[in-house]
C-alpha cells in the first residue's frame, strides 16, 4: 500500500509539472502573447513587401558593381612554337648517391646548368616518377 501512495504522488507531481510547462495560445486566452505579436509583425512585413523572388524588369546592375564582382583575370599560357620544346619526362631512382654528384648528373647532356654550393654534402635516396628537370 505504501508503494501505491508513492506511485500516485509521483504521477500527480509529474502531471502538475507538465501542465505548468504547457503554453497557452491566443485562442485559449483571448490575449496575444509576445511571441504571437512578433510573428504577426513579421508576417505583416512579409505581406507588405514587394519582393517576389524575381528581379524586376527595370532593375539594372550598375557597371561598377559588375566590374567589382567579375574582375579581369589575366591568363597567360606559355606559347610553344614546336612540339620539340616540351620538356622530356623521366623517372629517377637513387639509393644513397653522393649529393654533389647527383645534382651535377641531373643536368648532364641537357641544355641546363647547375652550380652546387660547396657546403652540399651527404647522400641522397629518392624515387621520382614522370618528372622534368
Amino acid at each position: 500500500m505504501n508503494n501505491n501512495i508513492k506511485i500516485v504522488s509521483l504521477l500527480s507531481m509529474l502531471t502538475m509539472l507538465l501542465t505548468s510547462c504547457a503554453t497557452s495560445s491566443e485562442k485559449d486566452t483571448g490575449k496575444t502573447s509576445p511571441d504571437l505579436a512578433v510573428l504577426d509583425s513579421i508576417q505583416g512585413s512579409l505581406d507588405g513587401s514587394t519582393w517576389q523572388g524575381k528581379p524586376s524588369k527595370n532593375s539594372q546592375v550598375p557597371a561598377s558593381v559588375s566590374d567589382a564582382l567579375l574582375p579581369d583575370v589575366p591568363v597567360d599560357f606559355p606559347v610553344s612554337t614546336s612540339v620539340d620544346r616540351v620538356e622530356p619526362r623521366f623517372d629517377i631512382s637513387v639509393n644513397r648517391a653522393n649529393a654533389r654528384s647527383f645534382f651535377i648528373s641531373l643536368v648532364k647532356n641537357t641544355p641546363y646548368n647547375i652550380v652546387v654550393h660547396p657546403d652540399v654534402k651527404g647522400r641522397i635516396t629518392l624515387n621520382l616518377k614522370d618528372v622534368t628537370i
